[in-house]
């Protein structure tokens, strides 16, 4: 038998597929187990389902934004926007560590082309977490415009991402995991 709550998780795996976030194959494990079940998923498998990674998979946290590479769409929690920027920001001191060993020499040049490349990387995921954190909150994505304010955008655009999210559900999509 088919409940309500196995017709939404339906639903929402069906999106998951549509939008890349999960394979085909996973789509169709998970549909068997809803539909050989017929009662809520709940727990970590329910993080799954909806995408989200198990509350302590720190770094399915982390790279969730590179997984949901240009989707500026929906909301994203404040987990998933910290745990993101402090993989960047580990990334980006690794990079650093090669380029202050040998400032001018050819291992500071690899550093400075690796921290290029991290920063082209991960410029629209983290365009795009940014703005799904401002949905989480109610607001616009186009906040997201203020790091472009010299000295003090990207301090205010901070100050922001540690408020919380409006709880249940917004305009923007359910709420974030």
């Amino acid at each position: 038998m088919i409940d309500n709550d196995s017709i939404s998780n339906l639903e929402r795996l069906h999106k998951l597929k549509a939008d890349g976030v999960i394979t085909e194959a996973d789509f169709e494990t998970a549909k068997q187990k809803i539909l050989e079940g017929g009662r809520p998923v709940t727990g970590s498998a329910r993080s799954a389902l909806v995408g989200a990674p198990a509350a302590d998979d720190w770094l399915g946290w982390a790279i969730l934004p590179l997984r949901k590479y240009a989707d500026f769409s929906g909301r994203a929690s404040r987990k998933e926007f910290w745990m993101f920027g402090l993989l960047v920001m580990v990334a980006m001191l690794g990079c650093g560590m090669f380029m202050a060993t040998d400032e001018y020499g050819s291992i500071g040049k690899f550093g400075q082309a690796l921290l290029g490349l991290v920063v082209l990387a991960t410029f629209v995921p983290t365009t795009a977490v940014t703005a799904r954190r401002f949905h989480d909150q109610g607001r616009s994505g186009w906040l997201t415009m203020m790091y472009v304010i010299p000295y003090l955008g990207w301090i205010i655009v901070l100050g922001l991402m540690v408020l919380e999210g409006t709880p249940g559900d917004n305009e923007f999509g359910p709420k974030a995991d």
